[in-house]
């Protein structure tokens, strides 16, 4: 770990010398002087969840005077801050912290960033804090508080609305088992929501609550989105798309595109799919170990994307794939407002409760860190230092030089093949790969050629060389078979696809 020179807006925190209602100072210097994690951090990581956010320094008197902590100990201290907040054994639901090392004249100290959290927390299982002004107060028996707080949650974020006439029939119960045997104690080792039922599963992972406002209770809009089933997503969040464009050939409209608006589960492994299929897989050795740094780089920026986004916006989710550039853009509410460095993104998860079900699945590990991985990898694979811009339209631009190693792949060239010979052929093998890569669930004649538009084929060619040829090796079907030409005939994807 990098020993970072405190930064000049925690050096005024601490010259300030004033605890307040998001900043508190504690010496944490344990018997021995040389550093130890007091039993009380937890209370404040507690109200601080429970209130606005708020940064801890660990190794500094109540005045902000530095008192400094042993580099050894201090490391210690940050694994164990860690640990103890993400396993619920101390903190319920998990906190994800941020914890940084800092030094300053031979003298080490922790800093500690709680973010706001979409849920309300407890200590040991039974105490709710509060943050009141420098004070953290244990407000369980204060009912009226303790509404205040839970309502303030719900207000402050899209995910948690609660649809009381959802069921769990809109829900697809093959992702909550398998969210369910992927929730792993860190401390036991124990798989406690195995064999629970959905419902309950939902309730441990924060997923169906009770309106304080309305008194309603049911499941909330992040269960849906990420358990739901295409029509419920399409009822209760309509404009939640997400658009992939391949625009490397035909900048003006594109080469290929993926489009869909399915459950968020889905939706990363069919986007990193699509986007494998226009990038070279090169390996590199970082240290001793054998990295993909394509497939880093693409699976911190969508899942970044599927987690942060602001549900209630109506602006799509895209990304943008041009010869020069990859252009990731997604609806926001903007904590950092304008361009950033990644190094001083602070862990603001938008969306807390989906965060954490990708971190159960093993896609997000300690919030914050997805985008230095892609600063690390991005300047080797694609030749260019990414660009950040949290505003209302959080955006990411890698830029793609020939300094990069990264190759335009198999499938690139066979597009740019379709578009310098005009081999019909080409572009209808292509476009039955497209059809077989893009759908999801049923759709119209319409819909299918939709996906293969950038192709240029027409509509009788599709109609007799992709639809009908892919009926016949049973690569999809019919949903009404016994009446071919009806109206509302849609296809489907076959069991073995």
């Amino acid at each position: 770990m990098i020993v970072q020179q405190i930064p000049n807006e925690f050096k005024k925190m601490l010259d300030d010398g004033v605890e307040s209602d998001t900043i508190e100072f504690k010496a944490a210097q344990g018997e021995d002087g040389l550093g130890r994690v007091p039993k009380s951090i937890y209370e404040t990581i507690c109200s601080f969840s429970n209130h606005f956010g708020g940064n801890i320094f660990l190794g500094v008197d109540d005045s902000g005077q530095i008192l400094g902590l042993t580099v050894e100990r201090a490391k210690l201290m940050r694994k164990d801050l860690i640990l103890a907040a993400q396993s619920e054994n101390k903190i319920s639901p998990a906190v994800y912290l941020d914890v940084k090392l800092f030094c300053s004249e031979g003298k080490a100290i922790l800093y500690v960033y709680v973010p706001n959290s979409s849920q309300v927390h407890r200590l040991n299982g039974t105490h709710i804090f509060d943050r009141n002004d420098d004070a953290d107060v244990d407000i369980t028996k204060q009912t009226s508080r303790v509404q205040k707080v839970y309502l303030q949650k719900q207000n402050e974020y899209s995910e948690n609305k609660v649809y009381p006439y959802a069921d769990i029939a809109d829900l697809q119960e093959k992702l909550i088992i398998r969210v369910a045997n992927s929730v792993t104690n860190s401390k036991t080792g124990e798989k406690p929501l195995i064999g629970l039922k959905p419902v309950d599963v939902l309730k441990a992972l924060g997923l169906y609550k009770r309106s304080l406002e309305s008194g309603t209770e049911g499941i909330t809009l992040a269960a849906i989105l990420l358990f739901g089933t295409d029509e419920a997503i399409k009822s209760v969040a309509p404009y939640y798309v997400i658009d992939v464009l391949i625009k490397i050939v035909d900048e003006e409209r594109y080469d290929d595109r993926l489009r869909i608006q399915i459950n968020l589960i889905d939706a990363y492994s069919e986007i990193m799919a699509f986007l494998d299929r226009y990038f070279s897989e090169p390996f590199l050795l970082d240290g001793t170990t054998r990295v993909n740094p394509r497939e880093i780089i693409f699976r911190e920026l969508v899942v970044n994307m599927l987690v942060h986004r602001e549900y209630a916006s109506p602006y799509p989710s895209r990304i943008l794939v041009y010869k020069n550039r990859i252009d990731f853009e997604n609806a926001n509410k903007p904590f950092q407002p304008g361009i950033i460095n990644i190094n001083d993104i602070r862990p603001y998860s938008k969306n807390p409760n989906i965060a954490t079900v990708f971190h159960h699945l093993g896609l997000v590990d300690e919030v914050g860190s997805g985008m230095k991985k892609v600063e690390k990898y991005a300047p080797t694979y694609f030749g260019g230092q990414p660009v950040v811009n949290d505003d209302e339209i959080f955006s990411v631009r890698l830029p793609i030089t020939s300094d990069g190693i990264s190759r335009q792949s198999h499938a690139i060239k066979q597009l740019k093949t379709v578009e310098n010979d005009g081999s019909q052929m080409d572009s209808i093998t292509i476009a039955r790969e497209l059809v077989i890569k893009s759908m999801n669930g049923d759709l119209s004649a319409k819909e299918i050629y939709a996906l293969v538009s950038g192709l240029n084929i027409t509509m009788a060619n599709f109609r007799d060389h992709v639809l009908n040829y892919l009926l016949q090796h049973n690569q999809i079907e019919r949903t009404i078979p016994e009446k071919p030409t009806s109206p509302r005939q849609k296809y489907r994807k076959t069991a073995q696809n």
